[in-house]
């Protein structure tokens, strides 16, 4: 298949600065790593690479590890490459226990923000919306012990969610 490069959508580059670096990947950018490019210096220097224990968002976490050593990212909008979705990738099967992995990236992401508030309190909303999709996809697992751990992890973890909600909102 042909690609070419009319197709793609004309965009703007805009820098970013501090929390914003960061920030731009819950509002904007995602964190996935195929649009993004990376100066090899920041991986050497701070030994980073991806956590291979982690199925989901581990683009996510890996990228804010990432950004937590830039003092500034530049950020293009535009189409610049084509993803594919693969129907059996697990962020797609509900049935795929792998997919709560997510609860894990969003833990150390939660623990690498927290001294960055406003970016921590973003997160923070985005983990409370992910831990209400975790609780509907418990219904199409299969094991019940699975479930009902993975019930009491998203019951815990809500609890948490909650707890520092209300401290920002008091």
């Amino acid at each position: 298949k042909k690609y070419y490069g009319d197709i793609f959508s004309n965009g703007n580059l805009t820098i970013h600065k501090g929390n914003d670096v960061i920030n731009q990947l819950f509002i904007g950018y995602e964190g996935f790593l195929c649009n993004k490019l990376y100066k090899k210096e920041i991986f050497e220097k701070y030994s980073l690479k991806l956590n291979e224990k982690i199925s989901i968002c581990e683009d996510l976490l890996f990228n804010i590890e990432y950004l937590l050593n830039c003092n500034c990212a530049a950020f293009y909008r535009g189409e610049k490459y084509f993803y594919r979705q693969i129907g059996t990738s697990a962020s797609h099967q509900l049935s795929n226990y792998k997919w709560f992995d997510i609860l894990k990236s969003y833990n150390a992401i939660l623990r690498l923000l927290k001294d960055k508030t406003s970016v921590y309190y973003t997160a923070l909303g985005q983990y409370a919306m992910v831990l209400c999709v975790a609780e509907y996809r418990l219904r199409y697992l299969s094991d019940e012990k699975l479930k009902q751990n993975t019930l009491k992890i998203i019951n815990q973890e809500g609890t948490i969610v909650k707890n520092q909600w209300n401290k920002i909102n008091k």
